[in-house]
C-alpha cells in the first residue's frame, strides 16, 4: 500500500502559488522558480518509481507510459481544447492561428522548442502572449521522460546480465542455494543499478547545467525554455532518488534541520531572484538545492515539524496543483482581454475563477480519468483498483522507520522510499492484502480502503473459481513471474495481445473490465454531479461578464477634450481647409494657400479614437495587418541581416535626380520606407531616396543591446558601412529615426535617453552633412494590437496614449540639436499619428500598425505628403 509524502504536496502547493502569482501580480519577483521546484519533485518521485520496479522485476515501458498518460492527458488535453476553443471565439485571426499552433506542440510536448524559436520573452506579459505558453515546462519534463525511462530499461536489463553470467562463474549451485548467497545475490544487481544510474544522473546534471551556464547569458531567452538547459534539475533530482537508502538513516534533528533551511532556501529564492539574473544557471540552483533538501528531509518518515508543508491546505492546494497550473495562464489571457485595466477586483476574479475551474477540472475529469480502468488492461487482474496509488505527482510513501542500536540495517534497496509503490503483484492465488502489507509500506491502512481490496479480491477468486470449472487451463503465471517472462521477450506484462490468451482468460478480463468501471462509476458519480454544477455556474458567470466587458460604451469611451474640431466627434465629416482648432473659418487665412494635409489626417484619427466598432471596410484588414507585418515592405530586403545591402537597389526615384536623400536607423526607419519611396515617386524627378539600415539596430554610437539573432554581430558594421557610404555621396539630406525606448548596452548596463540621444547625434556627425540631418521621431508607442485586437472588442480597447519617454525623447533630441548647433531639425511625428494625445489602431479605412510601433507599409504611404509638409515646413526640401 501506497503512502504520502504531506512535505512533497505541500511544496507542490508553495511552487504552484509562486507561479500563479507572480504571473497575476507580478510578485513575488522570482516566481518563475517554482517550475525548478516542480523539475526536482518529478525526476525524484519518477526515477524512485523506475527504481522500485526494477527491483521487483516489473519494470515494463508500456506500463510507464500508460500511467503517464492516464495522469497528464486528460486534463492537459482538456484545457488544450477549451483554449483553442475560446482563441477562435475571442482573438483575431493571427492570434487565434498561433495559439492553435501552439495547442498542436503541446499535444506533441514540443511547445517549448517552438517557444525558443519565437524568441517569446518570457518575463514580458504585456506582449500579445499565448494562452499556452506555460506548456513549455510539460514539453520539458516530458522530453526527459521519453528518453530518461529507456535508458533506464536498458542499463537495468545489461547490468542484470552482467551479475547474472559472473554469478553463474563464480559460484556453486550449492553455496548459491543457501539463504545468505540467495539474498546477496538478489541485492547485488540492485546496488549495481542505483550505482551506475547514479553516475549516469551526475554526468547528465552536469553537462546540462554547463550548458545552462553558457546559454543563460548567450541567449537567455533559448535558455529559459531549452531542454538541455533544464535537463540538470529533473537528473538532480533523480540522484536524490537514487540516494536515498543513505539518506534514509539520517538522523531526526538532521532532518529536521535540513527540512527548515530548505524551506527557507525556496522561500529566499523566490523573493530575491528576479528576470535580470542569468537563468536557469546559475540562479535557478539556490532553489533546486533548497528544494532537494526539503525532500532528503523527508526520506525518513514524515517532517511533522515543517507545518507550512505538512497541514490539511497546503496537501490540498498540492493534490490540486497540477490543475491550478494548467488552467491558471489561459484565465489570466482570456481575463485581461476582456478586462484590459487590471485592479484589485479583476485579480481577485482570476484568482477566484482560476481555483473555481481548477477545481471542477480536477473532479470532473483529472482524478476521474486517471482513477478509470482505461489503458490498464491484464494489470485489472492483478491487482484491485482501491488499492492504486495517488497519480503520480501527488502521493509518495515514507519509508520504515531506522533501526537504531546494533541492530540498525540500511533499508532494503528493493523496497525504494523515494517514490510513490504501486504494490507488488503476488502469486495467484492471493490472500488478502493485510495489515503486513500496510505496514512494510509504513503507513495506516484506512478501513474503507482494505474493504474495497477485500472486495475486489473476493472477486477475483470468484472469476478464478468459474475459470477453473469452465476450463482445464493451468492457473494463470504469478504476476511476478509473468512480469519477467515478458520482459525477456519483450513485451508487457499488461500490455500483450489480449487476444491471445483462450476464452476462459479473455472472459475473466471482460469480467474484471466490467467490474472495475462498474465501481469506477459507482466512486465518481457524486463528483459528477457536482463538478457539473460548477461548470454550469462558470459558464454562467463568464458569459454575464462577458456581455458587460465588451463592445459597450459607458466606462470605455473616450473624454472629448476641450477644443477639438467638431467634425471630429463622428461619421465621416472632416474638418474645413483653413478651419483652426476652434472650428472657425480663419477669415485671414489666403484661400489659395496650400492646405495641410495633416488636416484631414487629423479628422480620421480623431473619428478612429472615438470609434466604438471596428469598420467593415479596412484595407488591408486588421488581420492581415497584424499576421503580415512588414513582410509587404519594398524596402525589407535593405534592412535585413547578413552584408551590407546594394545600395544602389535601395535607392527609389530617378537616377538623374538632382537631390539625393538618405533614411537610416532601426526597424522604425523600414516601416517609414514606403512614405519615403512615394516621396521621391512625385518628386517629379527631383528627388531620390535610398532606404538602408538593420532592424534592431538603433543607428547610435554606443551598441544597444538586441537579443534577436545575429542584430548585434551585424549591427557595428552596417552602420559603419552606411556612414562612409553616406559620406562618399554627400547627400543633400539624412533623414534618421531610431526606436524610442530605452535599453541597455552591450553590457546590459542601462542608458538614459539622454546618452541614447547623445550617442545618436553622435553618429550623425560621422555623415559629414551639418545641417541636413533630420531626427525623425517614430509613432509613439500604440497599444499591442496582437494583444488587444478582437472581433467581441471596441477599437477603443486599441486606442493608447502618448507616453512619457516619448515626449522625453523628442524634448531631449530637441535640446540636444540645439546644442550642436550645427542646424539639423527635428521632426514630431504625432501630427500624422495621435489626435488630441489619442493614437487609435486605424484612420479612415487604413490600420495604421501591425504592432505598437511600426506603421503599416499602407498606411505609410497613406501620410507620405504630411511627412514631406513636415520636411518642407524645416526648410530642408
Amino acid at each position: 500500500m501506497n503512502s504520502r509524502r504531506h512535505d512533497i504536496q505541500g511544496l507542490r502547493a508553495l511552487a504552484v502559488i509562486a507561479v500563479i502569482l507572480d504571473h497575476v501580480i507580478g510578485w513575488p519577483l522570482g516566481g518563475f522558480a517554482g517550475v525548478d521546484v516542480f523539475f526536482v519533485i518529478s525526476g525524484f518521485l519518477i526515477t524512485g518509481l523506475l527504481l522500485r520496479d526494477a527491483a521487483a522485476g516489473t519494470l515494463s515501458l508500456r506500463r510507464f507510459y500508460a500511467k503517464r498518460m492516464r495522469r497528464i492527458a486528460p486534463a492537459a488535453v482538456t484545457v488544450l481544447v477549451v483554449t483553442t476553443a475560446l482563441a477562435w471565439l475571442l482573438f483575431n485571426q493571427p492570434r487565434f492561428w498561433s495559439t492553435a499552433w501552439d495547442a498542436v506542440s503541446a499535444l506533441f510536448f514540443v511547445s517549448n522548442w517552438r517557444f525558443a524559436a519565437q524568441g517569446t520573452d518570457y518575463f514580458r506579459q504585456g506582449d500579445a502572449v499565448s494562452p499556452l505558453q506555460h506548456f513549455w515546462s510539460l514539453s520539458v519534463e516530458e522530453q526527459f521522460y521519453l528518453v530518461w525511462p529507456v535508458l533506464v530499461v536498458l542499463l537495468v536489463a545489461l547490468i542484470g546480465r552482467r551479475v547474472s553470467a559472473k554469478a553463474g562463474a563464480g559460484e556453486d549451485g550449492e553455496a548459491a542455494a543457501t539463504g545468505d548467497a540467495a539474498a546477496r545475490a538478489s541485492a547485488r544487481p540492485v546496488q549495481r543499478q542505483r550505482w551506475v544510474l547514479g553516475i549516469v544522473l551526475a554526468l547528465l546534471a552536469a553537462a546540462s547545467f554547463a550548458v545552462a551556464l553558457w546559454q543563460s547569458t548567450a541567449n537567455p531567452t533559448v535558455a529559459y525554455f531549452s531542454t538541455l538547459t533544464r535537463v540538470w534539475e529533473l537528473a538532480f533530482g533523480g540522484l536524490l532518488a537514487v540516494s536515498a537508502p543513505l539518506f534514509a538513516r539520517l538522523p531526526t534533528a538532521v532532518r529536521a534541520v535540513l527540512g527548515w533551511l530548505g524551506l527557507a532556501g525556496i522561500v529566499a529564492s523566490l523573493l530575491l531572484v528576479d528576470s535580470t539574473m542569468a537563468f536557469p544557471g546559475p540562479w535557478a540552483a539556490p532553489a533546486v538545492i533548497a528544494t532537494a533538501a526539503v525532500i532528503v528531509a523527508g526520506i525518513g518518515g514524515r517532517q511533522r515539524w515543517l507545518f507550512p508543508l505538512e497541514n490539511p491546505v497546503s496537501g490540498f492546494l498540492g493534490d490540486i496543483s497540477y490543475s491550478l497550473y494548467l488552467w491558471h495562464f489561459p484565465v489570466l489571457v482570456f481575463v485581461l482581454l476582456l478586462v484590459p485595466e487590471q485592479s484589485l477586483a479583476v485579480t481577485i476574479a482570476v484568482l477566484g475563477l482560476t481555483l473555481a475551474v481548477s477545481l471542477v477540472a480536477y473532479f470532473l475529469i483529472e482524478q476521474p480519468l486517471h482513477r478509470s480502468p482505461w489503458l490498464r488492461g491484464r494489470e485489472l487482474l492483478e491487482k484491485p483498483q482501491a488499492a492504486e496509488p495517488e497519480p503520480e505527482p501527488v502521493r509518495a510513501p515514507e519509508p520504515e522507520p531506522v533501526q537504531q542500536g546494533p541492530d540498525a540495517r540500511t533499508p532494503d534497496p528493493v523496497e525504494p522510499t523515494t517514490t510513490t509503490p504501486e504494490p507488488a503483484p503476488a502469486p495467484a492465488p492471493v490472500p488478502p492484502r493485510s495489515a503486513t502489507a500496510a505496514g512494510r509500506a509504513g503507513s495506516p491502512v484506512s478501513d474503507r480502503v482494505r474493504a474495497r481490496a477485500l472486495a475486489a479480491e473476493a472477486e477475483r477468486a470468484r472469476l478464478r473459481a468459474e475459470l477453473a470449472a469452465s476450463t482445464s487451463a493451468p492457473a494463470a503465471t504469478p504476476a511476478r513471474v509473468a512480469a519477467k517472462s515478458s520482459a525477456a521477450s519483450g513485451t508487457d506484462r499488461e500490455g500483450g495481445a489480449l487476444e491471445s490468451g483462450t476464452e476462459g482468460e479473455r472472459a475473466r478480463l471482460r469480467d474484471a473490465r466490467r467490474t472495475a468501471w462498474q465501481g469506477w462509476r459507482e466512486r465518481f458519480s457524486g463528483q459528477f454531479l457536482g463538478a457539473g454544477l460548477g461548470v454550469v455556474v462558470i459558464v454562467v458567470v463568464v458569459a454575464v461578464t462577458v456581455q458587460l466587458s465588451v463592445k459597450g460604451e459607458g466606462p470605455l469611451a473616450l473624454a472629448v477634450p476641450s477644443g477639438v474640431p467638431a467634425a471630429g466627434l463622428g461619421g465621416d465629416a472632416h474638418p474645413e481647409p483653413g478651419a483652426t482648432d476652434g472650428g472657425q473659418t480663419d477669415v485671414g487665412a489666403d484661400p489659395a494657400a496650400p492646405v495641410n494635409p495633416e488636416d484631414e489626417l487629423q479628422a480620421e484619427l480623431w473619428n478612429a479614437a472615438s470609434a466604438t466598432e471596428w469598420p467593415s471596410n479596412l484595407s488591408p484588414s486588421m488581420d492581415a495587418a497584424i499576421s503580415e507585418t512588414s513582410s509587404r515592405n519594398p524596402a525589407k530586403g535593405c534592412f535585413d541581416l547578413g552584408g551590407t545591402p546594394d545600395f544602389g537597389r535601395c535607392t527609389w526615384g530617378s537616377g538623374d535626380a538632382p537631390n539625393h536623400m538618405y533614411l537610416v536607423g532601426d526597424s522604425t526607419a523600414l516601416a517609414y520606407a514606403p512614405a519615403f519611396r512615394e516621396i521621391a515617386d512625385r518628386s517629379g524627378g527631383q528627388w531620390k531616396v535610398t532606404t538602408v539600415g538593420l532592424y534592431g539596430c538603433r543607428f547610435t554610437d554606443v551598441l544597444v543591446q538586441n537579443d534577436g539573432d545575429g542584430v548585434m554581430d551585424s549591427c557595428p558594421q552596417r552602420k559603419a558601412d552606411v556612414a562612409a557610404q553616406i559620406a562618399a555621396d554627400a547627400p543633400q539630406l539624412v533623414v534618421v529615426s531610431n526606436a524610442y525606448a530605452l535599453g541597455n548596452a552591450a553590457d546590459r548596463q542601462p542608458l538614459t535617453v539622454a546618452q541614447l540621444v547623445g550617442s545618436t547625434i553622435s553618429l550623425a556627425s560621422r555623415f559629414d552633412t551639418p545641417g541636413h540631418v533630420v531626427y525623425l521621431a517614430p509613432p509613439p508607442l500604440g497599444a499591442n494590437l496582437g494583444a488587444c485586437y478582437s472581433p467581441v472588442k471596441s477599437p477603443q480597447d486599441c486606442t493608447a496614449g502618448v507616453d512619457g519617454t516619448w515626449y522625453d525623447f523628442q524634448k531631449s533630441f530637441e535640446a540636444g540639436v540645439a546644442a550642436e548647433g550645427t542646424g539639423d531639425h527635428v521632426v514630431s511625428s504625432l501630427g500624422f499619428t495621435c489626435a488630441q494625445g489619442f493614437c487609435p489602431a486605424f484612420a479612415g479605412t487604413v490600420p495604421t500598425r501591425y504592432d505598437q510601433v511600426h506603421m503599416t507599409p499602407e498606411y505609410a504611404v497613406r501620410v507620405a505628403e504630411s511627412i514631406r509638409w513636415e520636411l518642407a515646413a524645416q526648410g530642408v526640401m
